[in-house]
């Protein structure tokens, strides 16, 4: 063996690890001055814990592709903070703010045990297809239960019909914007009408469909619209109908919320909130946006006497409410349950007609 070449190695090799850096050191970063009396960039800056920086707060590294939280209304802040177009209390999101609690302007809710909080039926005999119940209620003592028998038609019109309206109070105008709030139960047994079956309506003056009705078939909810320009007679300016609900859940109370800009040209729009029994929050099931929800004619004559309001080059009509039930004819009976209507001028307002 060759002594003197084997220490000369293991020296070597002592060396070159004396000079290496300790792993439990990081090396030294690229830039790093090691120049006696020099202190590194690293070394100066203050120790930051994660948390402490509000863009890293889970420390070490900004998330950049993190979204920012979605804005949120302040319900006070005379601002439209969320950018949804609705300012304070006119957003449905301070619906439950009690800065916003205020009273409904129109309250038909049948609490008085009767039908007094409306103008009047719509039946060929109210009295045997209208009931004020209490064994079927979603708030309050009090509920309506809505009869359709063959035969049921209401004077000369089509179809036929168990419903109650709102006549003699200020109609719905060009320009107005209102939400409403009501509950309505199909019961067990509910079967489809064989043609329509409208449940709501807000009804022009006029000898056509109404230009926004709510109707029913067996498992479905919809809003269809005959709305806009009117001079053909039919069909409407806008002919179309959008889906609310893919289920009617008979035998459960089906809450709604409404908001309608009542607009003859297509600025118009509706939106529909829904909860059914059972579950805690409404949700936005429907928005339809820039079309008409109005009915006007450039011939006053569509439009029944003393009802015409002027509007640009033409007429327009206003509306009422009818709620109820209002079939094709049929050889079956229908029933229906509604109650707790109200309308408003704000989300809060008609929200706080529902019991909690």
């Amino acid at each position: 063996m060759d002594i003197p070449r084997v220490i000369t190695t293991v020296l070597a090799i002592s060396t070159a690890l004396a000079c290496a850096p300790s792993r439990d050191q990081p090396p030294v970063d690229a830039g790093r001055t090691s120049d006696a009396g020099t202190v590194s960039r690293d070394a100066a800056a203050p120790r930051r814990d994660a948390g402490d920086d509000p863009r890293d707060p889970d420390g070490g590294h900004v998330d950049v592709d993190a979204s920012p939280p979605d804005p949120i209304e302040q319900c006070t802040g005379g601002a439209d903070e969320d950018g949804d177009g609705r300012i304070d209390c006119a957003d449905e999101d301070c619906g439950t703010d009690e800065a916003c609690e205020e009273a409904p302007d129109l309250v038909a809710d049948w609490e008085t045990g009767d039908w007094s909080q409306w103008d009047g039926p719509l039946g060929r005999d109210p009295d045997a297809q209208i009931d004020v119940v209490t064994d079927v209620v979603r708030q309050g003592r009090y509920a309506a239960r809505f009869q359709v028998r063959p035969g049921d038609r209401y004077r000369t019109t089509s179809g036929e019909r168990a419903e109650v309206h709102l006549w003699d109070y200020r109609r719905e105008r060009e320009g107005d914007t209102f939400y409403y709030a009501w509950s309505t139960l199909f019961p067990e047994g509910w079967r489809a009408p064989e043609r329509w079956g409208i449940v709501m309506q807000w009804h022009a003056h006029t000898d056509i469909s109404p230009p926004m009705a709510f109707n029913a078939g067996a498992d479905r909810l919809d809003l269809v619209f005959s709305s806009g320009n009117i001079d053909s007679w039919w069909p409407a300016e806008y002919e179309e109908s959008h889906r609310v609900l893919d289920g009617l859940s008979p035998g459960r109370w089906h809450d709604f919320i409404v908001r309608i800009d009542f607009r003859a040209d297509t600025s118009g729009s509706v939106e529909v909130w829904h909860r059914l029994e059972g579950t805690a929050e409404f949700d936005s099931v429907l928005a339809v946006r820039d079309v008409p929800t109005l009915q006007w004619s450039t011939d006053s004559g569509r439009i029944h006497d003393g009802y015409a309001q002027r509007w640009g080059e033409g007429w327009v009509s206003g509306v009422w409410v009818q709620h109820g039930l209002y079939r094709s004819a049929s050889s079956a009976t229908d029933v229906i349950y509604h109650d707790g209507f109200c309308r408003g001028t704000s989300y809060a307002a008609v929200r706080g007609c529902f019991d909690e």
